[in-house]
């Protein structure tokens, strides 16, 4: 039969669109199903959907898709992502979709308390998922920065940020995000964000041991790192992949311990057990008390339904300075 009305999950890519192959996926499925129940004309509009997702598919390669989390029936996370690992242009690694990312934020909005009128820091914010969690709870922190060794990663990031409704260098906020009715509390925290090298940091932590001759700043070095002012609790993300940067991110969060912060909470997906044992060796080595917390830790439940969330093995270390 003729369809005149599109269902709203067709109408969905207009203003986030998906990947393109998802959308074509969704469209063939969609007719798929007209043609079993005996239909035989179809609506216009949903023809030339169909028509303009095959040829897209066979143009230029889509370097960026939204991908549009219904976590609750009032609220939803709409995030801009990259096609792909890709390369600097285009953010690298930290504007995909990463498992950790999804577990850290569930844990964010499933311990309020933890986070509630604090000054809280990411470190390798990416694509700002967690970020997102934090603003909305009902009583979030004072202050949240955002923070990634790359400028394009941060620009996705602050993109990510707008449609979501969560206003940057603000303490009011009126919407709610991506046509979500979900409440949100009158006052809403400080949103910042910054670019941070961990491994400029590190260097500059020990030329300043050695006392050599200062030089000119780096960006995102130590100087950067000061200018972000003191913070309560860092937060990170399938930020420990690689060993060269486990040991600088490492160095940045007892950089941070040394100056007031009380504890870290690093979210990392179980993809080879030589990087966790290599981890768990570098706190040591640190002084650092830590602990895999992920199977107690209160989590509310805004991704279970992905499989890429249900296929992944998540550690969540709570860390904190050695006695």
């Amino acid at each position: 039969p003729s369809l005149p009305n599109l269902p709203p999950f067709l109408l969905l890519p207009t203003e986030f669109p998906p990947q393109r192959e998802y959308t074509s996926k969704i469209l063939r499925m969609y007719v798929d199903m007209i043609e079993k129940s005996g239909g035989t004309e179809f609506d216009d509009d949903l023809m030339e959907m169909c028509a303009g997702a095959s040829a897209g598919a066979l143009g230029e390669e889509q370097l960026y898709h939204f991908r549009t989390f219904f976590v609750s029936e009032e609220e939803s996370i709409a995030l801009k992502l990259s096609k792909g690992f890709g390369g600097q242009e285009t953010g690298g690694t930290g504007v995909c979709l990463w498992e950790a990312g999804l577990f850290l934020s569930e844990f964010v909005r499933g311990n309020m308390a933890l986070f509630s009128g604090k000054r809280v820091l990411e470190l390798g914010a990416g694509n700002g998922v967690a970020g997102i969690c934090l603003a909305r709870l009902q009583e979030p922190p004072d202050r949240i920065i955002l923070t990634d060794h790359s400028s394009r990663a941060l620009e996705l990031l602050e993109e990510n940020l707008r449609v979501n409704d969560v206003d940057l260098h603000r303490s009011h906020r009126a919407g709610a995000g991506a046509g979500s009715t979900h409440e949100l509390s009158e006052f809403s925290p400080v949103v910042s964000t910054a670019v941070l090298d961990w491994e400029t940091c590190m260097r500059d932590f020990d030329e300043a041991a050695l006392k050599k001759e200062l030089h000119e700043p780096r960006t995102g070095g130590k100087e950067d790192l000061d200018a972000l002012g003191d913070v309560d609790v860092i937060l990170g993300a399938d930020v420990t992949f690689d060993p060269r940067l486990i040991t600088a991110l490492l160095e940045v969060i007892s950089y941070l311990f040394n100056r007031r912060a009380a504890v870290a909470y690093l979210a990392a997906t179980v993809r080879s057990p030589e990087m966790i044992s290599f981890l768990c060796e570098e706190m040591s080595r640190l002084g650092m008390q830590f602990q895999d917390v992920a199977a107690e830790a209160p989590r509310q439940d805004l991704f279970g339904s992905y499989a890429l969330l249900q296929d992944a093995r998540v550690n969540l270390y709570r860390i904190e300075p050695g006695s």
